[in-house]
């Protein structure tokens, strides 16, 4: 603290100005618990995996901010088997996106925050949106208040979807271009934020039908608009591009040959405790937003907070419909009987944004002021993600997808319940 860190004594002051007892009863913490926590800690070496949904609340990186803070003033920065996780991304960062998204010859953009484009794709109009291209992603399924998106895509004139499924948003869409999936094509993949290897994978199949690996529809398009010379590569020419300046021939021939390469060898981050700021020092947090302690009073009392949680059998909505869509609303026993209601109940969730018609599941180890819904879920004819609102966190780009409060009323069970739904809500 004395040599590697600025600001110590200012939190210190600012955490002893609240009470003990206030703070363990807002995180729901016991003293034992507490006590357990700090001599856990305090031994060593100890390391917080962070997970990646502490940032989807007004106050995330406040939150991310405050662990580092633990973990700095605990001794734990620095030290091997210590520290905090919270993004991996060193092996994303190594990657040459400049050179793949040609960035040198982009002259005229309007970058928009993806929490954010129900709100300001109507006002883009200088000039009007034409053409609509999305890939890699489903945000009807994903984005924050969806009914308004959808409205928003809708009046784009041309709209274009790359997937591998008929997604929500490809459905929209007049034009969809079949992707080819991972066994269709060979590519080079770093498929995790816990370690430093890239995968090679050999295609195993042709494509089907017209699916085509991206990087052909993206040279075709390209070639048709007129700028088709700065496309003509091939997978191999796209590979070096991106890893070339990490990763010399042997490197590559390990790589096809092995089918992984360690990328980015594992160290102790910080070891040195040299930080990424001006004076070289870890700075700690010396004050909270003012608003901190009145952010549950802007939301009624009646109203219960959902958490939007990624799905147990998908990377978002992507696998989904293989699974089928089980509107399971999860509660705690505790917390539905305060509520009234009990487990098989069929229950409304309604806020400004829209509604939301489930089957509540009980949770013994939840906390007992929130409810839980997988994100991208429908229950036949809404969106859970009609809910969510479009603020963004402290961070500036993420959206505060936690943020949401709805009313909770029990309900008939729905009649419009497909033979599918209703196998998959019995099991």
């Amino acid at each position: 603290i004395d040599h590697h860190t600025k600001g110590f004594d200012a939190l210190r002051r600012m955490v002893l100005s609240y009470k003990e007892d206030d703070l363990l009863a807002e995180a729901g913490v016991s003293r034992d618990q507490l006590d357990a926590l700090y001599a856990y800690v305090v031994q060593g070496p100890t390391r917080v995996i962070a997970g990646y949904g502490l940032q989807r609340y007004e106050h995330g990186g406040l939150t991310i901010r405050l662990l580092d803070a633990l973990m700095a003033m605990t001794g734990q920065l620095g030290r091997q088997g210590a520290g905090i996780d919270y993004a991996h991304t060193v092996l994303g960062s190594t990657v040459s996106t400049d050179r793949l998204t040609l960035s040198d010859k982009r002259y005229a953009y309007r970058p928009i925050i993806r929490a954010m484009q129900a709100d300001i794709l109507p006002t883009l109009n200088d000039p009007p949106l034409e053409v609509l291209y999305v890939t890699r992603a489903n945000p009807l399924a994903q984005a924050p208040a969806r009914s308004r998106l959808k409205q928003a895509y809708e009046n784009i004139p041309v709209k274009i979807v790359v997937d591998q499924f008929l997604t929500e948003t490809a459905a929209i869409a007049d034009y969809v271009l079949p992707a080819a999936t991972v066994f269709e094509q060979s590519d080079i993949y770093y498929s995790s934020m816990w370690h430093g290897y890239i995968q090679y994978a050999e295609q195993i199949v042709p494509p089907r039908g017209e699916a085509r690996p991206e990087w052909e529809i993206v040279r075709d398009l390209a070639t048709l608009l007129g700028v088709g010379e700065d496309f003509q590569y091939t997978p191999n020419d796209y590979w070096k591009m991106a890893l070339g300046h990490v990763m010399d021939e042997a490197d590559f021939k390990q790589l096809f040959h092995d089918g992984y390469f360690l990328l980015t060898p594992e160290k102790t981050a910080w070891e040195q405790k040299t930080f990424l700021t001006d004076d070289g020092k870890f700075h700690f947090i010396t004050s909270l937003p003012k608003t901190i302690d009145i952010a549950r009073a802007k939301h009624p009392p009646t109203t219960v907070r959902l958490v939007t949680i990624h799905p147990h059998k998908s990377l978002h909505s992507q696998h989904r419909r293989l699974f089928g869509s089980d509107p399971a609303v999860r509660i705690s026993p505790l917390l539905a009987k305060q509520l009234g209601l009990s487990a098989g109940d069929w229950v409304r969730l309604s806020n400004d944004g829209g509604r939301f018609e489930g089957r509540l599941v009980y949770e013994e180890a939840m906390r007992d002021d929130i409810i839980i819904v997988e994100e991208g879920v429908s229950d036949g004819v809404h969106f859970i993600n009609d809910l969510t609102p479009t603020a963004l966190s402290d961070l500036g780009d993420g959206s505060t997808q936690y943020e949401t409060f709805v009313k909770i009323e029990k309900i008939d069970r729905p009649k419009n319940l497909s033979a599918f739904e209703s196998k998959t809500l019995s099991v």
